[in-house]
């Protein structure tokens, strides 16, 4: 096959990984509602994966602070191998069963954390790593949101919410950093905006719970303050000086 026909190909296998996203769009609607209630009630909420899900699932945790506002203090990630297997594949890493409970008992209860959900990724659906991960935390308390491309797998059937992303074959067989990857990724975005907007953590279409944390942050939350409220930049970023770049505060909206 030419180079042309592979990415062709592709492109076919993505439009019928997309149609398995929204076969699962109920499933999808459930595991934001718990989240949006886990995030109301300010309990703790731990990502769970090894590999690129492992990867997928920490993009995900880490971005909830500057997008949403909601840091380690309540969303944390628990990756097979810790954080060299984000940059590098840490080898035997994923088979660790005992290392996936002891993570997953430290993010959940440390610091005072509530347990809150577990969202446990696995193409697969059955890395020894995440579904322990994912059986640890269940016996702490959490409910389980389990994410799978696998039907019938040991994730989705120890999930208090089982999510099936029946994305099929691979165009490479068995690299799931493909179309089951992919599918992860939309899938954790859709649960978490969905949830945030519930949580009362998305104005409208604005990020009204942003941490502006560098200049652009600060020149988007600008912008934000600006348009919400019908006044110019120079007031918008006046008013967010004074409340010490507190986003919500400028706005009006309460900081959960």
């Amino acid at each position: 096959m030419s180079a042309a026909e592979i990415m062709e190909l592709m492109c076919e296998e993505d439009q019928r990984m997309l149609a398995a996203v929204r076969a699962a769009l109920p499933q999808l609607s459930t595991a934001s509602e718990m989240l949006a209630v886990a995030i109301r009630d300010t309990k703790r909420i731990v990502f769970v994966g090894a590999g690129t899900s492992g990867r997928i699932a920490a993009m995900e945790a880490a971005e909830w602070r500057p997008t949403f506002g909601v840091g380690e203090e309540q969303a944390r990630a628990v990756v097979a191998g810790g954080s060299p297997s984000l940059a590098s594949s840490v080898e035997g890493a994923e088979d660790d069963q005992e290392a996936a409970r002891e993570a997953v008992r430290l993010a959940v209860l440390a610091d005072g954390g509530v347990p809150g959900c577990i969202v446990a990724v696995s193409a697969s659906g059955e890395t020894p790593f995440t579904v322990a991960g994912a059986d640890e935390g269940r016996r702490l308390g959490t409910k389980v949101i389990g994410v799978a491309c696998n039907p019938g797998s040991s994730l989705l059937r120890a999930a208090d919410c089982p999510v099936l992303l029946d994305t099929g074959p691979e165009v490479v067989r068995g690299s799931t950093r493909l179309k089951a990857g992919t599918a992860q990724k939309i899938a954790l975005n859709m649960i978490s905006v969905a949830a945030m907007c519930a949580a009362g953590r998305v104005l409208g279409d604005r990020m009204s719970h942003m941490t502006p944390v560098n200049r652009k942050l600060r020149d988007r939350a600008i912008s934000i303050v600006s348009e919400t409220l019908g006044i110019d930049r120079g007031a918008a970023e006046e008013r967010l000086t004074n409340c010490d770049w507190n986003l919500p505060a400028a706005l009006g909206v309460t900081r959960e």
